[in-house]
């Protein structure tokens, strides 16, 4: 090949940069020249993603032939089987930045980053002139998976389900405006458990039901149920507690999240309100309370639960970070003793 050919290959492959030798080597000018010249000789790297040094030691007979290292990857190494694979000779920066700092439980990937929570959902209240609120647990920068979409409230539920049910599992969920997430993690990691999808509104669901008054249901004819983010939506909260308690079997236990003000000392709640005044009171057009934690906590014991809140200590400050949850984050996991 050429020496102009080569050059344009290496152009097209990227893995020059300009800008990046530029910054590191002070070559301001026709850095990729200086680099096919002398720069690979000096042990320099051509960019973030190529390592000189590596790859003369992974291939001794082109240090001794002379030949630059990224010349020789591009004309011959891509293509070639052999060729060792870019991790092993990536340079240190490159295998720094592209590390999988997180792990999503509900779709099993690891990833570099989770998405942040949209501008649109950040500081609501205050916007529209309410007091500023402090999530218990909405990471504004760890928000959703980037595969599978799951915010940071599905990615600790799937996390708590692993480890408090069993591979052979068997029973019946009632899952409750059903988190495709969560659905299909049941689905693939704990086939023996049934799903039962309900929703008022939802489409694609086993029941249209109103979750503060299922006549339908018998009594404790579940095995678990999960709710999420669900009660900050109904009239009357207490009332879809106490249902869910009494459809729930002896001994069976559920999640029931709900978006938590840390900043609030009770329960903020009305019916009936504006779009607007609702989002400077709760932060959301369509809710009708905000909750504290301690008021929280006191109605679900009201409603006859035995509650466990299970967050950083619980899980572990490892756990934690892999997930990308903030400090103050919990599962509320009710039981029916």
């Amino acid at each position: 090949m050429s020496k102009n050919a080569a050059v344009e290959a290496i152009e097209a492959s990227g893995l020059f940069d300009a800008a990046f030798y530029k910054k590191h080597y002070g070559v301001a000018q026709d850095g990729l020249a200086h680099y096919l010249a002398q720069g690979w000789r000096e042990g320099v790297d051509p960019g973030p993603e190529f390592s000189t040094d590596r790859y003369l030691k992974d291939y001794p007979d082109v240090a001794a032939a002379g030949i630059c290292p990224l010349e020789h990857y591009v004309v011959y190494g891509k293509g070639n089987r052999t060729a060792p694979s870019m991790l092993s000779w990536a340079s240190p920066f490159w295998r720094w930045k592209h590390r999988k700092l997180f792990w999503c439980p509900a779709c099993g990937h690891e990833v570099r980053a989770f998405e942040p929570l949209p501008e649109m959902y950040r500081d609501v209240q205050q916007k529209h002139g309410g007091k500023p609120a402090r999530a218990e647990m909405c990471s504004t920068d760890n928000y959703s998976c980037p595969l599978c979409y799951a915010p940071d409230r599905d990615r600790l539920t799937v996390e708590y389900l692993a480890r408090c049910t069993k591979p052979d599992m068997q029973g019946v969920c009632l899952h409750i405006a059903p988190s495709d997430a969560i659905r299909r993690w049941l689905a693939v990691e704990r086939p023996g458990i049934r799903q039962e999808t309900v929703d008022l509104y939802m489409e694609n669901v086993d029941r249209h039901w109103d979750i503060t008054a299922m006549p339908e249901a018998e009594d404790e004819s579940y095995d678990l149920f999960i709710c999420l983010h669900v009660l900050e939506h109904v009239r009357d909260d207490c009332a879809a507690m106490r249902e869910l308690f009494r459809v729930l079997k002896r001994g069976a236990w559920g999640i029931l999240i709900v978006p938590i003000d840390l900043n609030a000392a009770d329960i903020d709640e009305a019916w009936g309100l504006s779009a607007e005044e609702n989002m400077r009171r709760f932060g959301q057009e369509d809710h009708v309370r905000s909750y504290s934690r301690d008021g929280y906590m006191a109605r679900l014991r009201k409603a006859g639960f035995a509650v466990t809140r299970a967050g950083k200590e619980w899980f572990g400050a490892q756990t934690f970070h892999k997930l990308g949850m903030q400090d103050t984050a919990a599962v509320y996991a009710v039981r029916k003793a």
